[in-house]
């Protein structure tokens, strides 16, 4: 009804265009005529991961260093980039350590460089442990500093919207320790 009525009183009142004054009743009701969809379950595991390394890597190596060295976001063949190894980061919430490869390259070195796959199993936290996907994001953004800018843009590249934070109530813990793997000819190839 009221965005009817804006259009109406637009027509009537302030005499717009048909055209103006449908458009200024998408403008007042943009929010609510947008359907709101966050990241898939999996997707939100998924990145969950990826920012408790990110977490991990400012503290070890600066956050100007471990920002730079994210580039899943940006459609890189690996998640973390390094001089010497590129790290793949997979994160699942099911009891046994079951991983999904989303492309052929993406367990494939580069030829100059060691290749890892780094394993975090999570499960939802009931009461007060573990964190929800908008903690971990505001955790690592306290740490970004002056990096921040660099940050958010990774982060919307991803899929994170600051305003759909409602949307991610989950808290999720650790269900086990992370595990590194080299991918080297001894890994487990499709």
């Amino acid at each position: 009804y009221g965005f009817l009525a804006v259009i109406a009183d637009e027509l009537q009142v302030a005499r717009s265009p048909l055209a103006a004054a449908v458009a200024a009743g998408v403008d007042q009701y943009r929010e609510m005529l947008l359907a709101r969809r966050g990241l898939t379950p999996e997707e939100e595991v998924g990145l969950i991961g990826e920012l408790m390394f990110l977490n991990f890597l400012i503290h070890t190596i600066g956050a100007g260093l471990a920002i730079s060295a994210w580039q899943g976001p940006d459609s890189e063949e690996h998640d973390f980039v390094f001089e010497d190894i590129d790290l793949e980061v997979k994160t699942t919430s099911s009891e046994r350590r079951r991983h999904v490869i989303s492309g052929l390259t993406q367990l494939i070195p580069r030829p100059d460089a060691d290749l890892g796959l780094l394993s975090i199993q999570l499960t939802r936290a009931g009461g007060a442990g573990g964190a929800t996907l908008p903690a971990r994001v505001a955790q690592v953004r306290n740490l970004a500093g002056g990096h921040i800018a660099r940050l958010d843009v990774l982060l919307n590249a991803v899929g994170w919207r600051s305003e759909d934070a409602d949307l991610y109530p989950t808290r999720w813990i650790e269900r086990s320790k992370p595990r590194a793997y080299l991918v080297d000819e001894s890994f487990p190839a499709i």
